[in-house]
């Protein structure tokens, strides 16, 4: 019961509660209306688009049991690139949490952050695709796959690819606002 842990306070019909400064209504601050409004968008955005969602967050789960099946962890493997792959995902799983909070919530709600699985990092070169960590597993963020079986799945996977530059290794922050902003709006 939501009421149950103030019932001692309950006088007849009506209970006094405090209420934090940070909840307050007044006419001065109105940053309550930015969070309202960000609250009614989320809720608008599921109820219009809900049948395309729930298809997009089987098709999320599906991609993600088939990139477990073809991957191998980078766990304990030591290389120079790790360290561009973490700022890469750090500034992606930030952009997430911040600028991109809508599609974390409805996408990604269940999800703690966004790993990546690369079959080619090279000066010139990158591929890769990206997938979700549950909140429920004990997962790592980098994980590599034999390039024969990326590119037997390639399509499915949303592999992304570049074969003339490398923009993670060139400027991971640029690159992940970009792949943010590229996703949003497909």
């Amino acid at each position: 019961m939501l009421l149950k842990p103030y019932q001692k306070k309950i006088k007849g019909d009506s209970v006094n509660l405090l209420i934090p400064n940070t909840n307050i209504i007044s006419k001065t601050d109105t940053k309550y209306i930015d969070n309202w409004i960000t609250i009614l968008e989320t809720y608008i955005t599921r109820v219009i688009n809900y049948d395309n969602i729930e298809k997009e967050l089987l098709e999320i789960k599906v991609k993600k049991e088939v990139l477990e099946k073809i991957t191998n962890p980078a766990l304990g493997v030591e290389k120079l690139y790790f360290r561009e792959l973490h700022f890469f995902l750090d500034y992606y799983n930030d952009l997430l949490t911040r600028d991109f909070q809508i599609i974390k919530n409805i996408f990604y709600s269940k999800y703690w952050k966004i790993g990546i699985a690369y079959s080619k990092y090279e000066d010139k070169q990158l591929q890769y695709s990206l997938y979700p960590i549950s909140y429920f597993n004990n997962d790592i963020q980098i994980k590599e796959i034999d390039q024969s079986k990326m590119n037997a799945q390639m399509n499915f996977l949303n592999s992304v690819g570049h074969y003339t530059d490398n923009p993670i290794k060139k400027n991971p922050l640029e690159y992940a606002y970009k792949y943010k902003r590229l996703k949003k709006n497909s």
